[in-house]
């Protein structure tokens, strides 16, 4: 068994003032250990001087509110989300410093250049036909697509549950939010919305269906 490093060339996305290394991370399970993520910030500054910075227990962490369960399913609770969680002025209420590692194994290093793999809208399509069935409705798409739904909310209350075919949203309450997949994709045509008891359908002002394609990008280490 061995650990994989994993490389990434992030020079081109740096600022000149100051940076946030934010993570966007999934904890593995493949391995019965608490050891998960460990990372080191290093590089060749202006002056042509070496440098490296590892993580330690000084940065702050919390649970993310999207989930991915089986069959592309997913779903997201909006309430007490941060957009702007990477952004150097987050407010730190609620986040936690990390736990450290009890594991005390040690195991080989092999390392892996990787190659980032990116979702990309490449045409956003609008229901032909949409129709109530009972306490639910149907929007059908004339054309098949791998993607996303987006659903523009307006006036929704805080907690309402929306599902759009097997993707939950928890709404929190703004006037207008956006409904829509995060981590995962599906195939669309044929979809059911529906919520609880408080779902309403003039409450939706926009339906979309976002086509994604994957690209990848090689990043380079030196």
């Amino acid at each position: 068994m061995c650990i994989i490093e994993k490389n990434y060339d992030i020079t081109n996305i740096l600022r000149k003032d100051s940076n946030t290394i934010a993570i966007w991370y999934s904890p593995g399970t493949k391995r019965n250990t608490d050891k998960q993520i460990s990372l080191y910030y290093y590089g060749i500054d202006a002056k042509g001087n070496k440098f490296s910075h590892p993580l330690n227990g000084n940065w702050y962490c919390r649970i993310s509110p999207g989930i991915t369960g089986k069959d592309n399913s997913e779903s997201f609770r909006s309430i007490g989300y941060f957009p702007r969680w990477k952004y150097n002025t987050v407010s730190l209420l609620g986040w936690e410093h990390p736990i450290e590692s009890s594991d005390t194994t040690l195991y080989s290093l092999r390392s892996k250049i990787t190659p980032i793999t990116k979702q990309k809208i490449t045409h956003i399509y609008y229901p032909e036909q949409i129709y109530k069935e009972g306490n639910q409705y149907r929007c059908h798409f004339v054309k098949p697509f791998w993607g996303w739904i987006r659903l523009t909310i307006r006036d929704a209350k805080v907690g309402q549950i929306v599902n759009i075919g097997n993707y939950t949203y928890i709404c929190n309450g703004s006037m207008d939010e956006q409904a829509c997949r995060r981590f995962t994709k599906d195939y669309q045509q044929d979809i059911i919305i529906s919520g609880d008891e408080r779902f309403r359908k003039l409450s939706i002002q926009n339906i979309e269906g976002l086509e994604i394609e994957e690209q990848t990008e090689d990043f380079f280490t030196y």
